[in-house]
């Protein structure tokens, strides 16, 4: 079994960790912040809102399409090529809720369809035949057709019976002889 010698071991250890930390950047304040004070700048071109802090982009941009859907979405980290593409996320959010959406649909639209066959099930079962009438069953119940008599013919044999067709007798009373007076009479002149 051969050991590498402690001397290598500690200069491969130096390069490592001088070689990954690079040079260090002194910032006043977390790179975040100026994401936060970043104003919007409107692209009226690609229909984008790019944030901007000082004369660098930084923060969260988006763009939306002629019908007004996003179609992008990113955060601009300040630093050189160090963005992240939003609008996969947020397409894997609204497929998500798209799905869940669809799940509860579709298993309500199965339980309908399981309570009609259940329900179509028991009427079949319980559906009794239907018996025919009696041979000797009279209609005897069989409403009298209307039919429009002459103002002379009744066709009934009592003279007093109601007939739509026939004039109604005017009454004794005249709007002359009426004790009260008419509300719609004309006023009298002054």
């Amino acid at each position: 079994m051969r050991f590498v010698p402690i001397n290598f071991c500690l200069l491969l250890l130096a390069v490592l960790l001088f070689a990954a930390c690079g040079p260090k950047v002194v910032r006043e304040q977390p790179l975040i912040y100026d994401a936060w004070d970043a104003r919007y700048h409107y692209d009226p071109v690609t229909r984008k809102m790019i944030p901007v802090y000082g004369q660098e982009s930084i923060g969260r941009a988006w763009g939306r399409d002629e019908e007004g859907r996003l179609d992008y979405i990113e955060f601009i980290s300040g630093t050189a090529e160090k963005s992240e593409n939003l609008l996969v996320h947020h397409q894997q959010k609204l497929d998500r809720k798209r799905e869940i959406n669809w799940e509860m649909e579709n298993q309500a639209r199965i339980d309908r369809i399981k309570a009609s066959l259940e329900f179509m099930d028991k009427n079949k079962s319980s559906e009794t035949p239907v018996e025919p009438p009696p041979e000797d069953f009279g209609n005897d119940f069989v409403p009298a057709s209307f039919l429009p008599v002459q103002a002379g013919d009744n066709g009934t044999d009592e003279s007093d019976a109601f007939s739509p067709f026939v004039p109604m007798e005017e009454d004794s009373a005249t709007p002359e002889s009426s004790p009260e007076p008419s509300p719609f009479e004309p006023l009298s002149p002054f």
